[in-house]
Protein backbone atom coordinates (compact mmCIF):
# COMPACT_ATOMS: atom_id res chain seq x y z
CA UNK A 1 0.00 0.00 0.00
CA UNK A 2 1.30 3.41 -0.99
CA UNK A 3 -0.48 6.45 0.36
CA UNK A 4 0.18 10.07 -0.58
CA UNK A 5 -1.49 13.14 0.92
CA UNK A 6 -1.92 15.65 -1.90
CA UNK A 7 -3.18 18.67 0.03
CA UNK A 8 -5.00 19.02 3.32
CA UNK A 9 -7.54 16.24 3.56
CA UNK A 10 -7.08 14.73 0.09
CA UNK A 11 -5.02 11.60 -0.35
CA UNK A 12 -4.33 8.93 -2.95
CA UNK A 13 -3.85 5.26 -2.09
CA UNK A 14 -2.37 2.66 -4.41
CA UNK A 15 -2.62 -1.02 -3.43
CA UNK A 16 -1.30 -4.19 -4.99
CA UNK A 17 -1.96 -7.63 -3.54
CA UNK A 18 -2.41 -11.19 -4.65
CA UNK A 19 -4.46 -14.16 -3.51
CA UNK A 20 -5.82 -17.55 -4.41
CA UNK A 21 -9.02 -19.58 -4.23
CA UNK A 22 -9.06 -23.32 -3.83
CA UNK A 23 -11.83 -25.36 -5.46
CA UNK A 24 -14.60 -26.15 -2.99
CA UNK A 25 -16.16 -29.54 -2.28
CA UNK A 26 -18.94 -28.99 -4.85
CA UNK A 27 -16.32 -28.42 -7.56
CA UNK A 28 -14.57 -31.75 -7.01
CA UNK A 29 -17.20 -34.06 -5.51
CA UNK A 30 -20.81 -33.23 -6.36
CA UNK A 31 -23.06 -34.17 -9.30
CA UNK A 32 -26.07 -31.88 -9.78
CA UNK A 33 -28.37 -30.16 -12.24
CA UNK A 34 -29.71 -26.64 -11.71
CA UNK A 35 -31.72 -26.32 -14.91
CA UNK A 36 -32.78 -29.82 -16.00
CA UNK A 37 -30.80 -29.34 -19.23
CA UNK A 38 -27.19 -29.63 -18.06
CA UNK A 39 -25.61 -31.87 -15.44
CA UNK A 40 -22.48 -30.70 -13.61
CA UNK A 41 -19.97 -33.44 -12.83
CA UNK A 42 -16.84 -33.24 -10.63
CA UNK A 43 -13.41 -32.49 -12.00
CA UNK A 44 -10.69 -34.07 -9.87
CA UNK A 45 -8.03 -32.22 -11.89
CA UNK A 46 -9.29 -28.76 -10.87
CA UNK A 47 -6.51 -26.54 -9.52
CA UNK A 48 -6.59 -23.30 -7.46
CA UNK A 49 -6.97 -19.98 -9.21
CA UNK A 50 -4.65 -17.05 -8.46
CA UNK A 51 -5.39 -13.33 -8.54
CA UNK A 52 -3.35 -10.16 -8.87
CA UNK A 53 -5.19 -7.06 -7.73
CA UNK A 54 -4.46 -3.38 -8.28
CA UNK A 55 -6.51 -0.57 -6.71
CA UNK A 56 -6.27 3.20 -6.97
CA UNK A 57 -8.30 5.21 -4.48
CA UNK A 58 -8.76 8.97 -4.09
CA UNK A 59 -10.26 10.31 -0.86
CA UNK A 60 -11.41 13.88 -0.27
CA UNK A 61 -12.52 14.78 3.23
CA UNK A 62 -13.87 18.22 4.03
CA UNK A 63 -15.76 19.38 7.09
CA UNK A 64 -19.20 18.28 5.86
CA UNK A 65 -18.31 16.29 2.75
CA UNK A 66 -16.45 13.04 2.13
CA UNK A 67 -15.88 11.64 -1.37
CA UNK A 68 -14.15 8.41 -2.32
CA UNK A 69 -13.43 7.17 -5.84
CA UNK A 70 -11.87 3.75 -6.28
CA UNK A 71 -10.66 2.13 -9.52
CA UNK A 72 -9.65 -1.52 -9.47
CA UNK A 73 -8.48 -4.35 -11.69
CA UNK A 74 -8.18 -8.05 -10.83
CA UNK A 75 -6.41 -10.46 -13.16
CA UNK A 76 -7.18 -14.12 -12.39
CA UNK A 77 -4.90 -16.80 -13.78
CA UNK A 78 -5.94 -20.46 -13.88
CA UNK A 79 -9.50 -19.16 -13.36
CA UNK A 80 -12.27 -21.64 -12.54
CA UNK A 81 -15.13 -21.55 -15.03
CA UNK A 82 -18.08 -23.87 -15.73
CA UNK A 83 -17.62 -25.26 -19.23
CA UNK A 84 -19.17 -27.92 -21.45
CA UNK A 85 -17.23 -31.16 -21.16
CA UNK A 86 -17.09 -34.85 -22.04
CA UNK A 87 -16.93 -37.84 -19.76
CA UNK A 88 -15.39 -41.00 -21.22
CA UNK A 89 -15.64 -39.36 -24.66
CA UNK A 90 -19.39 -38.64 -24.36
CA UNK A 91 -20.91 -35.14 -24.04
CA UNK A 92 -24.26 -36.18 -22.46
CA UNK A 93 -25.48 -38.55 -19.77
CA UNK A 94 -28.69 -39.78 -18.13
CA UNK A 95 -29.34 -37.94 -14.88
CA UNK A 96 -32.61 -38.26 -12.93
CA UNK A 97 -34.10 -40.03 -15.95
CA UNK A 98 -33.27 -37.23 -18.43
CA UNK A 99 -30.51 -37.01 -21.03
CA UNK A 100 -28.48 -33.91 -20.10
CA UNK A 101 -25.42 -32.14 -21.50
CA UNK A 102 -22.29 -32.58 -19.35
CA UNK A 103 -20.61 -29.58 -17.75
CA UNK A 104 -17.74 -29.34 -15.28
CA UNK A 105 -15.72 -26.63 -13.65
CA UNK A 106 -12.42 -26.30 -15.47
CA UNK A 107 -9.36 -24.12 -15.22
CA UNK A 108 -9.21 -21.59 -18.05
CA UNK A 109 -6.21 -19.41 -18.88
CA UNK A 110 -7.39 -16.19 -17.30
CA UNK A 111 -10.21 -13.87 -16.39
CA UNK A 112 -10.29 -10.16 -15.65
CA UNK A 113 -12.55 -8.06 -13.42
CA UNK A 114 -12.34 -4.29 -13.40
CA UNK A 115 -14.53 -1.50 -12.22
CA UNK A 116 -15.12 1.69 -10.33
CA UNK A 117 -16.77 2.57 -7.03
CA UNK A 118 -17.90 6.06 -6.04
CA UNK A 119 -19.21 6.99 -2.60
CA UNK A 120 -20.00 10.17 -0.77
CA UNK A 121 -21.27 11.31 2.63
CA UNK A 122 -22.76 14.75 3.14
CA UNK A 123 -23.33 15.91 6.71
CA UNK A 124 -26.31 18.25 6.13
CA UNK A 125 -26.58 18.99 9.86
CA UNK A 126 -25.38 17.49 13.12
CA UNK A 127 -28.25 14.97 13.02
CA UNK A 128 -28.78 14.54 9.29
CA UNK A 129 -26.48 12.56 6.95
CA UNK A 130 -26.95 11.92 3.22
CA UNK A 131 -24.93 9.07 1.69
CA UNK A 132 -24.66 7.64 -1.78
CA UNK A 133 -22.59 5.00 -3.54
CA UNK A 134 -22.47 3.47 -6.98
CA UNK A 135 -20.59 0.50 -8.42
CA UNK A 136 -19.76 -0.58 -11.94
CA UNK A 137 -18.08 -3.95 -12.62
CA UNK A 138 -17.08 -5.73 -15.79
CA UNK A 139 -15.82 -9.30 -15.83
CA UNK A 140 -14.55 -11.20 -18.85
CA UNK A 141 -13.05 -14.65 -19.32
CA UNK A 142 -11.34 -16.32 -22.29
CA UNK A 143 -12.24 -14.93 -25.71
CA UNK A 144 -14.03 -11.97 -24.09
CA UNK A 145 -16.86 -14.15 -22.73
CA UNK A 146 -18.84 -12.78 -19.75
CA UNK A 147 -17.68 -13.93 -16.33
CA UNK A 148 -20.20 -15.36 -13.83
CA UNK A 149 -21.37 -13.53 -10.69
CA UNK A 150 -20.79 -10.01 -12.02
CA UNK A 151 -23.61 -7.75 -10.78
CA UNK A 152 -25.07 -4.97 -12.93
CA UNK A 153 -24.43 -1.28 -12.29
CA UNK A 154 -25.98 -0.37 -8.94
CA UNK A 155 -26.63 2.74 -6.86
CA UNK A 156 -27.61 3.18 -3.23
CA UNK A 157 -28.79 6.53 -1.86
CA UNK A 158 -29.79 6.99 1.75
CA UNK A 159 -30.44 9.45 4.52
CA UNK A 160 -29.79 8.98 8.23
CA UNK A 161 -31.48 11.06 10.91
CA UNK A 162 -30.45 10.92 14.58
CA UNK A 163 -33.19 11.88 17.06
CA UNK A 164 -32.03 11.56 20.66
CA UNK A 165 -30.97 7.87 21.00
CA UNK A 166 -32.84 6.76 17.85
CA UNK A 167 -31.31 6.47 14.39
CA UNK A 168 -33.64 6.50 11.39
CA UNK A 169 -32.27 5.24 8.07
CA UNK A 170 -34.14 5.47 4.77
CA UNK A 171 -32.51 4.35 1.56
CA UNK A 172 -33.18 3.35 -2.00
CA UNK A 173 -31.22 0.76 -3.95
CA UNK A 174 -31.21 0.67 -7.75
CA UNK A 175 -29.85 -2.16 -9.92
CA UNK A 176 -29.50 -1.62 -13.64
CA UNK A 177 -30.75 -4.24 -16.07
CA UNK A 178 -28.37 -7.12 -16.74
CA UNK A 179 -28.59 -7.94 -20.43
CA UNK A 180 -28.77 -11.61 -21.47
CA UNK A 181 -25.47 -11.16 -23.33
CA UNK A 182 -23.78 -10.36 -19.99
CA UNK A 183 -24.69 -13.72 -18.41
CA UNK A 184 -22.08 -16.46 -18.41
CA UNK A 185 -22.45 -19.25 -20.96
CA UNK A 186 -22.09 -22.04 -18.36
CA UNK A 187 -25.38 -21.18 -16.65
CA UNK A 188 -23.93 -20.19 -13.27
CA UNK A 189 -25.82 -16.86 -13.40
CA UNK A 190 -29.16 -18.67 -13.98
CA UNK A 191 -30.33 -16.75 -17.05
CA UNK A 192 -33.45 -18.88 -17.27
Amino acid sequence: LLSYRIIGNTNINLSYYDGFRNPNIDDVGKVFSKDGINVVVPNINLEPEYSKNLELEVNLSLRYLKIRVQLFNTKISNAISREYATLNGVDSMLYDGDLMRIQMNKNINEANIHGVNFSTNIMASENFLINASCNYLKGVANQNKPLAHIPPFNVRVGVNYQLDKHLFNIYSHYNAWKEASEYDEGGVDNLE
